[in-house]
């Protein structure tokens, strides 16, 4: 299909984009979780939760009403990452696209993260565009970018290099 034949607030709702550096606006965890929309609290904690980030959350004195300052200067890069992959999953995407999008976490928790997504919900196409081999090893389809071409690899051959 086309692109351009794609109807513009069908393919926004239906997917969600997570880039490495996104960004972050000088207010609330939760303004920059919801985005001018309102969210079920529900949803908001399981998002925050797939994203590795609620334990961070709790331990802030107000919690998701902290104020971040601009573009998130008082948060780690990880924790700015895993803010933007919420503010993706609260949207319940058909497609989430992870593009770089866990460059700023420890190896523990990027694997938490992609545990979580594999494991939230089988409606979901996950598509996550890695240089790191921990981040896609147990997906259903590799592909490797080779001469300006897409060439699907099998599992073993990515987990052996």
């Amino acid at each position: 299909i086309n692109i351009n034949d794609i109807d513009r607030k069908a393919f926004y709702k239906n997917v969600a984009y997570v880039m490495q550096n996104d960004y972050i606006y000088d207010n609330t965890i939760k303004h920059n979780i919801e985005l001018y929309k309102e969210y079920e609290e529900e949803k908001i904690k399981d998002a925050v939760q797939n994203a590795e980030l609620l334990q961070t959350i709790e331990k802030l004195d107000n919690k998701y009403e902290t104020l971040i300052g601009e573009n998130g200067i008082k948060l780690s890069g990880g924790q700015k990452q895993r803010l933007v992959l919420s503010r993706n999953l609260v949207t319940n995407p058909n497609i989430l696209i992870i593009d770089n999008g866990f460059t700023g976490l420890d190896l523990e928790t990027r694997k938490k993260v992609v545990e979580n997504l594999s494991n939230k919900n089988k409606k979901t196409t996950l598509i996550i565009i890695s240089s790191m081999i921990e981040d896609i090893k147990n997906a259903d389809k590799i592909y490797v970018l080779e001469n300006k071409k897409l060439k699907e690899v099998k599992q073993q051959e990515v987990c052996n290099a």
